[in-house]
């Protein structure tokens, strides 16, 4: 990593390793001039850095979140760096939870025009599909059950999967497309040095605003004051539940593919009850 960070800076004080997931290295960088975080991956995909740059400028331009400022982005020979600015880890201010429902809630209250984004990017490692749409039902069948249909075991034939949309429309055909971060689970919002939430790794599209609702619920529910402010702001309405069943069946889906295991049977129960659901 470090011999990619000259093209970014030329008076590096000291590098530091803060960890890293399943996909990047992280690393703290003072400097002179201050202090930055850096990603990199050593078997990079050309636009995966480019893809979360761009899903960050997107919230920023959506939201009243704090977002990492985006330095830039370098990419040679399967290396990639990401360069940030450095937001300091703080506490959770005792507002924290009211503040994360509340500027979630405005953001998803946004109508964007379509379904999708203007180009693919990533969920985790995973190419996550796009392309816009008018229709939900059709988008999420088509962009994000379909990648996994070997897991579900989909039907081929256009008829069955017409069946299947038309019973995901009737029940989502009033949802308007909201500004989605599209990958929140608890580790990507965190807490400023003020306390305040920040959104960080994001996978962003327009979409049902349940989509985050449900992959903040799927490993572990949050504080209640999240929820009383989230939907004081926007309410809960017509088919919540099935929204929030069928949202739910995307990330579990990922987690099947990247990971196996039990993911792979929850994924296959949850869907079948979908399609047994009245």
């Amino acid at each position: 990593m470090k011999h990619l960070l000259g093209h970014f800076f030329q008076d590096i004080i000291k590098t530091e390793y803060v960890g890293g997931g399943d996909i990047n290295q992280t690393m703290k960088v003072t400097t002179a001039d201050g202090d930055y975080f850096v990603k990199y991956q050593s078997k990079c995909k050309h636009d995966f850095f480019e893809c979360e740059a761009d899903g960050l400028d997107f919230l920023k331009k959506n939201s009243s979140f704090r977002i990492p400022k985006v330095i830039g982005t370098f990419y040679e020979y399967g290396e990639g760096l990401l360069v940030m600015e450095y937001i300091l880890h703080g506490k959770r201010s005792p507002e924290y939870y009211a503040k994360l429902g509340e500027k979630l809630a405005r953001m998803h209250l946004q109508k964007m025009e379509k379904y999708g984004y203007k180009q693919d990017n990533y969920v985790g490692s995973l190419v996550q599909q796009n392309n816009p749409s008018s229709c939900w039902a059709e988008f999420f069948v088509r962009q994000r059950l379909f990648p996994f249909k070997d897991i579900l075991s989909l039907p081929n034939k256009g008829h069955e999967v017409d069946v299947i949309i038309e019973k995901i429309h009737q029940k989502t055909y009033h949802i308007h497309p909201s500004p989605l971060h599209g990958d929140l689970w608890s580790g990507n919002h965190m807490a400023d040095e003020e306390g305040n939430p920040v959104l960080i790794d994001p996978a962003v599209y327009c979409g049902d605003r349940a989509i985050d609702i449900a992959m903040l619920q799927l490993f572990g529910s949050l504080h209640p004051e999240f929820y009383n402010t989230y939907f004081s702001i926007y309410p809960k309405d017509e088919h919540w539940e099935f929204r929030i069943k069928l949202c739910t069946l995307y990330p579990l889906l990922v987690h099947a593919r990247l990971f196996g295991g039990h993911y792979i049977q929850e994924a296959k129960y949850k869907f079948n009850l979908l399609l047994k659901a009245d």
